[in-house]
């Protein structure tokens, strides 16, 4: 086997990490994506709300962004917009979710969250054990 080759996971983990580029806050840049079956099947980035003006935050260790939408939610909302169906599929983000987001993955039938750094609240992770959503960290890409 080609060892330069890189791994399905490492593609979608490092994809996640552009998609995260993307972000529109300027307090933090998250990046998500859902796959199912080998597929890729939506993609989102935190940030406002289409065609509102981006976050500025000066202070980037202030409290929470009010005004963005969470790359995890942006994912399910895009996806519910366009009737494509995430039960039992796989969700890959840069951080892991908040409270609000670990809620949305839950009941949107998500079956795992694959995640590269922890979130300051690490107590969702629990959550979505408890909610039957697997969880898995990975590690630095090389």
């Amino acid at each position: 086997m080609d060892e330069s080759r890189p791994t399905a996971d490492q593609i979608r983990y490092k994809i996640a990490s552009l998609i995260a580029r993307r972000s529109t806050c300027s307090r933090l840049h998250v990046g998500a994506l859902v796959h199912q079956g080998g597929r890729i099947l939506v993609t989102g980035y935190n940030g406002t709300a289409s065609g509102l003006e981006h976050c500025n935050h000066p202070d980037t260790s202030s409290a929470s962004c009010t005004d963005a939408v969470h790359a995890e939610a942006n994912c399910i909302a895009w996806a519910a917009r366009v009737g494509i169906q995430l039960s039992s599929a796989t969700m890959v983000v840069t951080h892991s979710p908040c409270r609000d987001c670990a809620k949305l993955i839950i009941s949107a039938g998500l079956k795992q969250v694959e995640f590269g750094e922890y979130y300051r609240d690490t107590s969702p992770l629990g959550l979505l054990t408890r909610g039957h959503v697997a969880v898995k960290k990975w590690g630095p890409l090389s």
